[in-house]
């Protein structure tokens, strides 16, 4: 797994939420059938966000037009964050990125 750190600017994004971790395939599967609902997108890059409220997959979009039923829209702040390669699931790897986070607890 490569882990790197990167200066993002703000991100739009349209998506679904799930409860954490274990919802991760079925997101991206909701994503994925449905994302020509979205308008706006900017490309074909589904992003993924673990947070403390929960898990979001979601694709880029350049300014919020309507949100379809059962998704929400979530600005991603501009700021330092990790970025994990990953080549498998987020859910198979997780006890590396937690262990990776706690090891760096001042990166913000």
């Amino acid at each position: 797994m490569q882990v790197k750190q990167i200066q993002l600017a703000a991100i739009q994004t349209i998506g679904f939420r799930g409860e954490g971790i274990q919802d991760e395939h079925k997101l991206f599967r909701q994503l994925k059938s449905r994302k020509n609902e979205i308008e706006h997108r900017i490309d074909e890059h589904a992003y993924l966000v673990i947070s403390p409220d929960g898990l979001y997959v979601a694709a880029a979009v350049a300014r919020f037009g309507a949100i379809p039923e059962g998704m929400e829209s979530v600005t991603i702040p501009a700021g330092r964050i990790k970025c994990f390669g990953l080549k498998r699931s987020i859910s198979a790897t997780s006890g590396m990125i937690s262990a990776t986070l706690r090891r760096k607890p001042n990166i913000t």
